[in-house]
């Protein structure tokens, strides 16, 4: 295994709604603590102020820029990487110059569900010290981001996403990191599929792989049960570890980011 090539990406959410962490991190003391905590474990951390699970509904740019800066935002320049989890280049653009207005050093990414690849991301690359990750979704649009299950079809995922990845100018492609984007506009089904197939991809492709899988609804067994039992975020939480070092196994090789909210859950095995 190279390990050199393994980049632990934790999560913290500032959302009213969030399935996994909705509330939780809402005020500067709780916000803080938890950077803290993540500063320690991870190279990057991804922040979002906005839940696109298809339950909740959109909320506005204003709205999230106010969920942003109603914390003190200094703190989270301890790391050597920042990921701005939005599909709005409006809102990367507004928190892209607060942290150059705080001389922050570090990387700032765009961490886009949208899959949306469009001007915008252009000009956003051309500033410095930006990365883009390139997500699969099938949203005609961003602004029906949320609505991302609306758009579940039967195509293959893989060939569809490598077949979008060509879009990408070549020249851009060192400030890409690609995303299958478990969980949108996919069906559980498919998300199964996705997990067993994704590895002849990501050897195929010579780019870093950010992968997502902690605490979605389809690592539920039986499909009906509620992550929220602990027994079964206990199962999804052993079956995410365990996938996580099949990938490490498979593409021994790849630039992996795995995104994590307990990064302690696959620590020991990359340390």
């Amino acid at each position: 295994m190279n390990k050199t090539q393994i980049k632990i990406m934790g999560v913290i959410n500032i959302t009213p709604n969030s399935f996994s962490d909705g509330g939780q991190f809402n005020s500067q003391e709780t916000f803080e603590k938890q950077v803290q905590k993540l500063a320690s474990q991870c190279h990057i951390l991804d922040i979002g102020a906005e839940s696109t699970a298809p339950m909740n509904k959109a909320i506005t740019y204003e709205e999230e820029i106010s969920r942003f800066f109603a914390l003190d935002l200094f703190t989270l320049t301890k790391l050597p990487i920042i990921s701005i989890d939005t599909y709005r280049p409006e809102t990367f653009l507004k928190l892209y110059d607060y942290f150059q207005a705080q001389n922050y050093d570090g990387e700032l990414w765009w961490n886009d569900v949208s899959g949306i690849f469009d001007d915008s991301v252009h000009e956003i690359l051309k500033l410095k010290n930006t990365k883009y990750i390139f997500s699969h979704n099938r949203v005609p649009n961003r602004e029906e981001t949320n609505q991302h299950m609306n758009y579940v079809n039967q195509k293959d995922i893989l060939s569809e996403f490598q077949e979008s990845i060509k879009q990408i100018p070549q020249e851009l492609m060192p400030k890409i990191i690609l995303d299958p984007c478990f969980g949108f506009a996919k069906s559980r089904t498919q998300n199964h599929q996705l997990m067993d197939e994704l590895p002849k991809l990501i050897n195929k492709i010579n780019l870093p792989w950010l992968i997502g899988i902690s605490r979605k609804s389809f690592l539920r067994f039986p499909e009906g049960a509620k992550l929220t039992e602990p027994s079964v975020m206990l199962q999804a939480q052993t079956l995410e570890s365990m996938y996580y070092q099949y990938l490490l196994q498979e593409c021994s090789q790849a630039e992996l980011i795995l995104r994590m909210h307990l990064p302690e859950l696959i620590l020991n095995s990359i340390s």
